[in-house]
């Protein structure tokens, strides 16, 4: 089999087991093993193709044929032999390998549909790769040393064969379905209790019912109770301080969940299709919850600790029971964050400064929304479809409405945005019936309602504010950054060309504000800057300008 089918077949063998390539846990980082460079040096020594890299080689392939037994040397070319690299002996024939203590990394899918494989001899292994093994179903034996850190995802997968696993105490890094089909874990599972390595909670899937944790226990592993529909009840002793991704995924059963004050993050996928999760509880000392941790989940209510600053992508996406969401920390909302909430018709944030794309997308019982001064972006269709949605206010901070953002908000009827200059997508407002845009005349909000036949009410001239005078580059302070930048649109637009500047930039260049950039807008800001950056004196726009 070429390296190129080998690749493949391992590629297809990970979406049969997942579904989809998205869901494919992260694998460890394997130190040793070079990225793959396309002129590699390479030789074959004994049917075996080598790499050849500055300071050790790995396996790369195997050629041979017909051979039952094969020993890896210390080292090629005077270079130890440190990897096996992904692939190397993929759907060979072989029975039985022997590698030396040198060998520290056995890569993604090294051995994996090698039907035939009874025994493998690693004494010096220090990390095996997701899918090193997967189903070679004749395994029997596999060295399993002291300095063994981590095993990867699907690393035993299929070993049918292999029906004893001692476990180094070295042993931290377990993958989600290191051991799912093996003898040993089918054995284990027929007690009806979670099988504990090390520490960590490998397995759960075939628990009942309630299911109380021992204290100790300080790892719930990846996928550990995942597709558990009769898992009702855990109870996670204070002892636990880690949960991995995809911990209790799937779990339909299951209703509530606390989570003990050690655990300060929620992985990603943590409950996602819990379908009849109504309540969680979590530490105060939360900091972070991952991607999709709540998908599809029927909680009604959320109440963060302080810590969380961030709601992940898809993180309540489908959480159709979910009514409100009120909560003062958040500094931006991810994609899909909340899409299809439909009972969603509340939602207050305070600090919130990017809503990204599809973040509240059908929505359709949102009816109030309090965007936050500091709000900078609202992403594509992030509010697509909100159909209750009647009013938005968005003040000074923003920077952009993005490509529909609010299309199909049939019964928007008012918007009311006060920073002058926000760039609005051309969709931004589409199929918008009922809307009146309120802004500022000049503004940016002007030109987009007379460019879309929309009603525009005028919310007077445009304010003046020291807050953004001289901010050129628009990057919340003043410069030298700043000085350069207007100089160099001043020098463009005397020589007739185009100054580069947005309409916020020429506006924020335009410190005496008399309507054009000219060389006196770029000394004023060069005072400004050294009197208050360099010379660290407080000294006011209005003294600076008077002071000519």
């Amino acid at each position: 089999m070429s390296k190129f089918q080998k690749t493949a077949a391992v590629s297809a063998a990970v979406l049969a087991l997942t579904g989809t390539a998205a869901a494919l846990p992260a694998a460890p980082f394997l130190a040793a093993i070079t990225a793959y460079a396309e002129e590699a040096n390479r030789v074959t020594v004994d049917d075996v193709e080598y790499t050849l890299y500055e300071d050790h080689a790995a396996v790369y392939d195997y050629l041979g044929r017909n051979r039952s037994e094969i020993t890896i040397p210390d080292t090629v070319e005077g270079l130890p032999v440190t990897a096996v690299e992904e692939n190397a002996f993929n759907g060979t024939s072989l029975k039985k390998v022997i590698l030396p203590e040198s060998v520290a990394v056995i890569g993604k899918g090294a051995f994996a549909s090698n039907y035939s494989l009874e025994s493998v001899t690693c004494p010096g292994v220090k990390e095996i790769g997701m899918m090193a093994f997967y189903v070679c179903e004749v395994l029997q034996s596999v060295t399993l040393p002291e300095g063994l850190t981590t095993i990867g995802y699907s690393a035993f997968n299929g070993c049918k064969a292999l029906t004893e696993i001692k476990a180094p105490s070295t042993l931290t890094e377990i993958g989600a379905q290191a051991f799912r089909g093996t003898g040993w874990l089918e054995a284990l599972h027929t007690e009806g209790v979670p099988v504990v390595l090390n520490h960590i909670v490998i397995d759960g899937t075939k628990c009942k019912g309630t299911v109380t944790l021992s204290t100790d226990v300080t790892t719930i592993g990846a996928d550990a109770f995942a597709d558990n529909a009769e898992l009702t009840e855990i109870k996670i002793p204070g002892s636990v301080t880690e949960i991995r991704a995809g911990a209790f995924s799937g779990c339909t059963g299951l209703k509530n969940l606390a989570l003990p004050d050690n655990v300060t993050e929620i992985p990603d996928s943590m409950c996602s299709g819990c379908t009849a999760l109504e309540e969680i509880t979590f530490s105060d000392k939360l900091t972070k919850i991952g991607e999709y941790a709540f998908m599809k989940t029927a909680l009604r209510e959320i109440q963060l600790p302080e810590g969380v600053t961030v709601i992940a992508d898809h993180t309540f996406e489908e959480c159709k029971a979910l009514k409100t969401f009120q909560y003062w920390k958040l500094e931006k909302i991810g994609k899909s964050a909340f899409r299809d909430c439909t009972s969603l018709y509340f939602f207050v944030n305070g600090e919130i400064e990017e809503i990204d794309n599809n973040a509240f997308q059908g929505c359709t019982s949102l009816e109030t929304i309090l965007f936050p001064l500091a709000l900078k972006k609202i992403g594509n269709q992030s509010f697509r479809g909100c159909t209750k949605l009647r009013k938005v206010t968005i003040m000074y901070h923003l920077r952009s409405i993005d490509n529909g953002a609010f299309m199909e908000c049939t019964a928007l009827e008012q918007a009311d945005i006060k920073e002058p200059f926000a760039e609005l997508d051309d969709q931004a407002f589409s199929d918008c019936p009922k809307l009146v845009l309120r802004g500022y005349d000049g503004s940016t909000t002007e030109e987009y309602a007379t460019a879309h036949n929309l009603q525009f009410e005028s919310l007077g001239a445009i304010q003046k504010s020291d807050e953004t005078r001289g901010d050129v580059t628009d990057d919340g302070e003043v410069s030298i950054d700043d000085v350069q930048t207007a100089l160099k649109a001043y020098t463009e637009r005397v020589a007739g060309k185009d100054p580069g500047l947005t309409k916020r930039q020429l506006w924020n260049a335009d410190v005496d504000y008399n309507g054009k950039l000219e060389l006196e807008d770029v000394q004023y800001t060069l005072k400004y800057y050294t009197v208050n950056i360099v010379a660290l004196k407080k000294t006011s726009w209005n003294a600076i300008l008077s002071n000519k």
